[in-house]
């Protein structure tokens, strides 16, 4: 269902996606785009340095998408750098490998950038199932004081209730919002970024972050310029996300 309001510019908008050894995801990914946005730019940054898995994976996917072979593997991050660094789009979709999209979520996310200038980044509604009855929650960012209202928490019974009901109180906020709703970050799953957004040259992600957390770090950094976020409810996507073996390592580092 499409948004009250003036139609949204495709062209302006260009999809990215990381693979690592990860064909079929990826090409059920960019399924969903397509089948969202037909006519919208898909960039996909192979980082298997596999030359039978790029070749998988272009085999899997339309011919329109550009798949940019780096020949090692770049990491979450740089992966994103190097397809933002191919494209001129004004509004950079990142989009997660376990990520299908609703009907719809292209555009409204777009929308609501065209809308409000003052928008650096927005995302959608995310739900862990299909029929969409499991939400995910708000997005956070890991500073020193959040960790230490947690370690708070499990020591002390009324304090873990305190953390607990103010929990609550913004996952409802979210979760029954109807227009969109500023936030303190968002997930990198699945999220759009305006170019403009970010000083001319700059990347968006540190190449420092390998995976993980570079989300966080980016989204640290428009807040301290001064931008806003928000996630718009009227998109809506299924990131099925899977705690496979290889990520532990990846997330303690």
């Amino acid at each position: 269902r499409q948004a009250a309001g003036r139609p949204s510019d495709m062209k302006a908008c260009c999809a990215i996606l990381v693979n690592y050894h990860g064909a079929a995801d990826i090409a059920e990914a960019v399924k969903s785009i397509l089948l969202d946005a037909p006519e919208l730019d898909i960039v996909v940054v192979d980082n298997s340095n596999d030359a039978h898995e790029c070749a998988r994976l272009v085999a899997l996917l339309p011919s329109q998408v550009r798949v940019l072979n780096p020949k090692e593997n770049l990491g979450f991050g740089r992966g994103c750098n190097l397809a933002w660094s191919a494209t001129s789009s004004k509004f950079v979709f990142f989009v997660n490998p376990d990520v299908r999209l609703d009907h719809g979520c292209t555009r409204a996310l777009l929308q609501a950038m065209e809308e409000n200038p003052a928008l650096a980044a927005v995302a959608p509604r995310q739900f862990l199932d299909q029929e969409c009855e499991w939400h995910m929650p708000p997005a956070w960012l890991p500073t020193s004081v959040r960790a230490w209202v947690h370690e708070k928490a499990m020591r002390d019974s009324t304090a873990a209730l305190r953390v607990a009901g103010a929990a609550r109180a913004e996952n409802l906020r979210l979760w029954t919002a109807g227009s969109p709703i500023r936030q303190r970050a968002l997930s990198g799953g699945v999220f759009m970024l305006r170019r403009s957004a970010l000083p001319l040259d700059e990347l968006p992600f540190d190449p420092r972050f390998f995976m993980y957390f570079e989300d966080s770090d980016l989204c640290t950094r428009l807040r301290r310029q001064g931008a806003e976020m928000a996630i718009v409810p009227s998109a809506r996507a299924v990131h099925a996300w899977r705690n496979l073996p290889h990520k532990a390592t990846s997330m303690a580092d």
